[in-house]
């Protein structure tokens, strides 16, 4: 039983390292939510936003639980940053969310 743990932990770990590693995040914009990948597969609902702050090239999400979910623009290419950035506002801006001032400042909104 322990041989059988032991190996499901080591799978777990390399798969981790391997994404880590290999840089496979992916971030998908829909209608109704926004899906990201990063060491962890997580699918947020606009409506369960309450509110989205910008600082330090990080997005927070806040959530209606006052939870907060987190996505790091360092983990997108150097070359896509800005084109990400701009789709990400627009997407944002078309779903109505609500923007902290510090956000629309720091984002020219």
């Amino acid at each position: 039983m322990a041989l059988v743990i032991l190996l499901f932990l080591i799978n777990d770990v390399s798969i981790f390292l391997l994404r880590w590693k290999s840089k496979n995040y992916f971030i998908a914009l829909d209608d109704d939510h926004i899906f990201f990948q990063t060491d962890k597969q997580e699918k947020v609902f606009i409506s369960r936003i309450k509110e989205v702050e910008f600082r330090h090239n990080i997005f927070y999400f806040t959530m209606i639980s006052n939870s907060v979910r987190m996505l790091e623009m360092d983990i997108i290419e150097e070359s896509q940053r800005e084109n990400f950035k701009t789709l990400l506002v627009e997407w944002m801006i078309k779903n109505k969310l609500v923007l902290t001032d510090e956000a629309k400042q720091k984002l020219s909104i």
